[in-house]
């Protein structure tokens, strides 16, 4: 796997993207079979700001977009 340029990330939503990257790379680099992952933005969201916080829409779709992304990468054969 390549080294990244990337700098820190500065938001929740930066480093569940960064994460989801990672995956995808994993999974259409290496053998690897199995991979888990934690999206911190919805957690961390309703701690913060409660269960039907207004963030928590956009937060929700955000890591489906990634969820998607990385389920597509998948190669069921």
């Amino acid at each position: 796997m390549k080294e990244s340029s990337r700098e820190l990330p500065t938001t929740i939503e930066e480093e569940d993207t960064i994460l989801a990257d990672v995956a995808v790379e994993l999974l259409t680099h290496t053998d690897v079979r199995v991979v888990f992952m934690h999206f911190t933005q919805v957690d961390l969201i309703q701690h913060r700001f409660g269960p039907f916080a207004n963030e928590l829409p956009a937060a929700l779709k955000s890591v489906d977009q990634m969820i998607e992304r990385v389920a597509s990468t998948i190669d069921l054969t």
